[in-house]
């Protein structure tokens, strides 16, 4: 296994899932600036990460743990 290319090929693979997951927060902004108004995400989401189960270190946790977790940090919606 040539390490050189797979190394590559995950360095690409999260810069593909960056720019995915970025459209979001740039509608939910309404600009492409660094921080217009989503100052204290970083908290929240290493928050819902350790929460949902991914220890410290690495290694251990699932996508589903993670997605509970924000559901709990964001709190149950408002209806009007």
């Amino acid at each position: 296994m040539n390490l050189y290319r797979y190394r590559i090929g995950m360095y690409v693979l999260m810069d593909v899932a960056v720019g995915i997951g970025g459209i979001p927060v740039a509608t939910r902004s309404g600009s492409g600036q660094p921080m217009p108004g989503l100052q204290g995400l970083e908290l929240k989401t290493t928050t819902a990460a350790i929460q949902g189960g991914c220890a410290m270190a690495g290694g251990d946790g699932t996508v589903i743990g993670a997605l509970l977790a924000v559901e709990v940090i964001r709190g149950p919606k408002k209806t009007e």
